[in-house]
């Protein structure tokens, strides 16, 4: 038996047993394996891909995978590595064969079309330029394996604004476009569109124009779905919440975009060979109620938190040269979270009123954060989406300064006009918001959302 064969023994098994079909890398290193090649060698025939990326995540991934699948043919427990992987396979291919069933089901996957090993078009619309771009290697070598290895439709990175979503999505999209025959990168930000987000058909129109190359003669999702059946695409739209309400409880959808939530609902539902990315300051309700963590979960949310000293201190160096103790550090990135459009603020800001000196600039505040230039703006922004029950309760979070349980909130916010069978929802809508810093009991507020909010009220 060689490579071709035992793989198509391996797929065949795979589609019998519900679970998502393997990988471009995963079948490279199922071949190089059975031929005997190690990861170094294998490499050679994946070289847009990190070594350290194929032996961590791809293999380790696909081992598991035919241990479940195999195991569960032979009816018994089988580990499947690397160096022992032709004896199981071939003691499948020998047995005998069982009887046929009548009126079999047809496998729970289609068989999707092989990508192309180069795409066809790419087209990065206002994408901005990631030269610049620091860190995020856990996280990207995370998202990578969702796309590459487990099969993901649907991934939306939320978080807090200025938190890097933007920087990311391009970044990911960068590493991974030679996985896909389209790419396009749109943005739904009114800041960088200069307008109001495009309704949901005229996104429709513009996507299937580029991946069909020609005018579509029913731009809805129903024909969408059918080029990314056909075609393997990423597709990422950044910017999500912009058609979301502000002053209302988050997810809820402004007049005449409604038709975005039920774009989610059907990427996330229907079967295809595509990849969509979000970006957003609130998680989408439609990606909640769908996502999971298993590895076969083809809908996943990843919230991004700061980056750490070592990143900020990065970021500051492509400015120039700053002084300043390890504690100096330390306390800078935690006055600002870790948030990268803040540290690039303040990094301006050190540079430009305190000769690059850190010790000099917390001197002039101590113990508090500067709210200069972007970093107002941008916390302006965040807050001004909030409803009025939200607001309440990140005042009163702010003021109590120390993590309460839902109970503690319950007994405070009854004075202020808000039912106690109202603050979970409302919690709830922060969470999805990246504004609270923990998502269960006791609660409490990112710090230097608690020195803004106090900040505001004095």
């Amino acid at each position: 038996m060689d490579a071709e064969e035992a793989l198509r023994l391996v797929e065949n098994l795979i589609r019998k047993s519900g679970k998502p079909p393997l990988s471009d890398l995963q079948r490279i290193l199922f071949k190089g394996s059975w031929q005997g090649k190690g990861y170094k060698e294998i490499h050679q025939d994946c070289n847009h891909v990190t070594r350290e990326h194929l032996m961590r995540n791809v293999g380790p991934g696909l081992w598991k995978l035919l241990s479940t699948v195999l195991s569960d043919e032979l009816g018994e427990t089988v580990e499947i590595r690397k160096d022992y992987l032709q004896g199981v396979i071939e003691r499948l291919r020998d047995r005998p064969s069982p009887p046929s069933l009548p009126d079999a089901p047809p496998p729970p996957w289609p068989d999707f079309p092989q990508p192309p090993s180069q795409n066809r078009l790419q087209d990065w619309g206002l994408a901005p330029d990631t030269t610049l771009f620091q860190g995020r290697t856990q996280e990207l070598a995370e998202l990578q394996q969702w796309v590459e290895v487990d099969g993901c439709r649907l991934i939306t990175l939320y978080g807090m604004a200025g938190i890097g979503k933007t920087a990311l999505s391009v970044r990911l999209a960068e590493q991974l476009r030679d996985q896909f025959e389209v790419v396009i990168w749109r943005s739904l930000d009114v800041s960088r569109l200069g307008h109001a987000p495009p309704l949901l058909s005229t996104l429709l129109t513009d996507w299937i124009v580029l991946i069909a190359g020609q005018s579509p003669p029913q731009p809805d999702l129903p024909t969408l779905l059918s080029y990314l059946r056909d075609n393997r695409c990423l597709l990422v739209l950044d910017g999500f919440e912009a058609v979301f309400q502000q002053g209302s409880l988050s997810g809820n959808y402004l007049n005449a975009y409604q038709g975005y939530g039920e774009l989610l609902r059907q990427i996330s539902d229907a079967y295809h060979a595509s990849c969509i990315v979000l970006t957003s300051r609130e998680k989408p309700r439609e990606v909640e109620a769908r996502e999971g963590e298993g590895e076969y979960a083809p809908v996943r949310s990843r919230k991004l938190r700061g980056v750490g000293e070592a990143e900020a201190q990065a970021m500051f160096a492509t400015k120039g040269s700053f002084s300043g103790s390890e504690q100096d550090w330390s306390l800078l990135n935690r006055q600002y979270d870790g948030n990268p459009a803040f540290l690039q603020q303040i990094a301006t800001t050190i540079a430009n009123i305190c000769g690059r000196d850190i010790t000099r600039f917390l001197a002039l505040q101590p113990n508090k954060p500067m709210f200069v230039g972007d970093i107002r703006t941008l916390m302006a922004q965040q807050l001004g989406r909030l409803s009025e029950p939200e607001r309440i309760l990140m005042e009163t979070l702010a003021q109590t300064q120390i993590p309460v349980t839902l109970e503690d909130l319950q007994q405070q916010l009854t004075t202020q006009h808000l039912a106690r069978d109202r603050v979970l929802e409302v919690l709830l809508s922060l969470a999805r918001r990246s504004l609270l810093e923990t998502t269960m009991a006791p609660y409490r507020l990112h710090s230097i959302m608690v020195n803004y909010v106090n900040e505001m009220e004095r």
